[in-house]
Protein backbone atom coordinates (compact mmCIF):
# COMPACT_ATOMS: atom_id res chain seq x y z
CA UNK A 1 0.00 0.00 0.00
CA UNK A 2 0.79 3.74 -0.44
CA UNK A 3 0.26 4.61 2.87
CA UNK A 4 2.84 2.56 4.31
CA UNK A 5 6.43 4.06 4.09
CA UNK A 6 8.80 1.91 2.24
CA UNK A 7 11.15 2.00 5.46
CA UNK A 8 8.52 -0.55 7.52
CA UNK A 9 9.38 -3.70 6.49
CA UNK A 10 6.91 -6.58 5.81
CA UNK A 11 6.57 -9.50 7.22
CA UNK A 12 8.44 -11.43 4.75
CA UNK A 13 11.26 -9.10 4.56
CA UNK A 14 12.00 -9.32 8.63
CA UNK A 15 11.75 -12.79 7.90
CA UNK A 16 14.50 -12.60 5.68
CA UNK A 17 16.91 -10.18 7.18
CA UNK A 18 16.59 -12.10 10.41
CA UNK A 19 18.27 -15.17 8.16
CA UNK A 20 20.52 -12.89 7.08
CA UNK A 21 21.23 -11.52 10.77
CA UNK A 22 21.47 -15.24 11.89
CA UNK A 23 23.70 -15.99 8.99
CA UNK A 24 26.11 -12.92 9.72
CA UNK A 25 26.52 -13.57 13.77
CA UNK A 26 27.33 -17.25 13.03
CA UNK A 27 29.81 -16.01 10.88
CA UNK A 28 31.31 -13.00 12.74
CA UNK A 29 31.65 -15.62 16.12
CA UNK A 30 33.38 -18.95 14.05
CA UNK A 31 30.01 -21.22 14.12
CA UNK A 32 28.00 -22.70 11.86
CA UNK A 33 24.41 -21.29 11.24
CA UNK A 34 21.65 -24.08 12.12
CA UNK A 35 20.95 -26.90 9.44
CA UNK A 36 17.60 -25.26 9.48
CA UNK A 37 18.59 -21.18 8.95
CA UNK A 38 20.97 -22.69 5.93
CA UNK A 39 17.69 -24.34 4.54
CA UNK A 40 15.38 -21.30 4.98
CA UNK A 41 17.97 -18.80 3.51
CA UNK A 42 18.54 -21.23 0.45
CA UNK A 43 14.48 -21.60 0.02
CA UNK A 44 14.48 -17.64 -0.09
CA UNK A 45 17.47 -17.80 -2.52
CA UNK A 46 15.40 -20.74 -4.76
CA UNK A 47 11.50 -19.12 -4.41
CA UNK A 48 12.31 -15.60 -2.94
CA UNK A 49 10.94 -13.92 0.32
CA UNK A 50 7.12 -14.23 0.23
CA UNK A 51 6.60 -17.65 -0.85
CA UNK A 52 9.41 -18.51 1.40
CA UNK A 53 7.85 -17.00 3.97
CA UNK A 54 4.33 -18.55 3.17
CA UNK A 55 5.90 -22.05 3.98
CA UNK A 56 6.44 -20.87 7.40
CA UNK A 57 4.49 -21.87 10.19
CA UNK A 58 1.70 -20.00 11.43
CA UNK A 59 3.34 -18.89 14.67
CA UNK A 60 6.59 -18.16 13.01
CA UNK A 61 4.72 -15.57 10.71
CA UNK A 62 3.05 -14.48 13.17
CA UNK A 63 6.32 -13.20 15.38
CA UNK A 64 7.28 -11.85 11.93
CA UNK A 65 4.37 -9.89 11.10
CA UNK A 66 4.30 -8.71 14.85
CA UNK A 67 7.41 -7.09 13.98
CA UNK A 68 6.37 -5.49 11.24
CA UNK A 69 3.15 -4.58 12.79
CA UNK A 70 5.30 -2.96 15.48
CA UNK A 71 7.14 -0.78 13.02
CA UNK A 72 4.00 0.33 11.62
CA UNK A 73 2.52 1.25 14.61
CA UNK A 74 5.93 3.36 15.08
CA UNK A 75 4.92 5.24 12.33
CA UNK A 76 1.38 5.67 13.28
CA UNK A 77 1.84 7.20 15.76
CA UNK A 78 4.23 9.61 14.98
CA UNK A 79 1.93 10.24 12.04
CA UNK A 80 -1.03 11.33 14.71
CA UNK A 81 1.03 13.48 16.39
CA UNK A 82 2.39 15.16 12.95
CA UNK A 83 -1.06 15.54 12.10
CA UNK A 84 -2.35 17.24 15.78
CA UNK A 85 0.78 19.75 15.63
CA UNK A 86 -0.84 21.32 12.34
CA UNK A 87 0.96 19.25 9.71
CA UNK A 88 -2.64 18.17 8.66
CA UNK A 89 -2.20 19.87 5.43
CA UNK A 90 1.04 17.40 4.22
CA UNK A 91 0.09 15.36 1.83
CA UNK A 92 0.28 11.58 2.96
CA UNK A 93 3.61 10.98 0.09
CA UNK A 94 5.32 13.56 2.18
CA UNK A 95 4.31 12.12 5.78
CA UNK A 96 6.27 9.17 4.56
CA UNK A 97 9.31 10.92 2.95
CA UNK A 98 9.73 12.69 6.17
CA UNK A 99 9.21 9.40 8.33
CA UNK A 100 11.71 7.63 5.64
CA UNK A 101 14.39 10.27 6.39
CA UNK A 102 13.98 9.52 10.37
CA UNK A 103 16.72 7.83 12.15
CA UNK A 104 16.05 4.41 13.26
CA UNK A 105 16.95 5.57 16.51
CA UNK A 106 14.19 8.17 16.33
CA UNK A 107 11.58 5.55 14.78
CA UNK A 108 12.34 3.39 17.85
CA UNK A 109 10.98 5.87 19.89
CA UNK A 110 7.38 6.08 18.40
CA UNK A 111 6.90 2.45 19.33
CA UNK A 112 4.02 2.29 21.62
CA UNK A 113 3.43 -0.01 24.51
CA UNK A 114 0.40 -1.74 22.33
CA UNK A 115 1.06 -1.36 18.83
CA UNK A 116 -2.32 -2.87 18.21
CA UNK A 117 -4.51 -0.98 20.06
CA UNK A 118 -2.78 2.67 18.47
CA UNK A 119 -3.45 0.39 15.39
CA UNK A 120 -6.71 -0.75 15.48
CA UNK A 121 -7.62 2.86 17.18
CA UNK A 122 -6.44 4.43 13.63
CA UNK A 123 -9.16 3.92 11.10
CA UNK A 124 -6.84 3.80 8.22
CA UNK A 125 -4.88 0.61 10.04
CA UNK A 126 -8.21 -1.05 11.17
CA UNK A 127 -8.83 -2.90 7.93
CA UNK A 128 -5.40 -4.18 7.47
CA UNK A 129 -5.39 -5.87 11.02
CA UNK A 130 -8.87 -7.13 10.14
CA UNK A 131 -7.57 -8.79 7.03
CA UNK A 132 -4.52 -10.47 9.16
CA UNK A 133 -7.02 -11.81 11.34
CA UNK A 134 -9.24 -13.56 8.56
Amino acid sequence: STLIPRTIRRPWTVFAEDLEDILSDASTFGHQPSAGARQQMARVAAVGEIEAFGSLSAHQQQAYTEMSLCELSAYASWKHKMLATGQDQTSDRSLNALWDALDVEVKCEWVPEDPRNVLQNAKEWKLLLVQLAA
